[in-house]
């Protein structure tokens, strides 16, 4: 089974934003933020080994996909 490091918590996102230069906040995967909501459902959000990040800028409101390499 593989992990995502940013989803455990293991590593914080640190990206600037590419408009106004204020840091990024991490929103979570993007599958959990856009999609429903499963409580009890399997967990197994990674495809092709990326978990795929929503990087918020709170100043400009910009948002961007970012792609977080899995741990096995």
């Amino acid at each position: 089974m593989s992990h995502c490091p940013a989803c455990n918590g293991l590593i914080s996102l640190t990206e600037t934003c590419l408009h106004c230069g204020t840091l990024l906040s991490d929103a979570g995967s993007r599958e959990d933020f856009y999609g429903p909501y499963k409580p009890y459902m399997s967990n197994d959000k990674c495809i092709d080994q990326i978990c795929m990040h929503l990087l918020i800028c709170e100043d400009c409101g910009s948002c961007v996909d970012w792609p977080v390499p899995v741990m096995r």
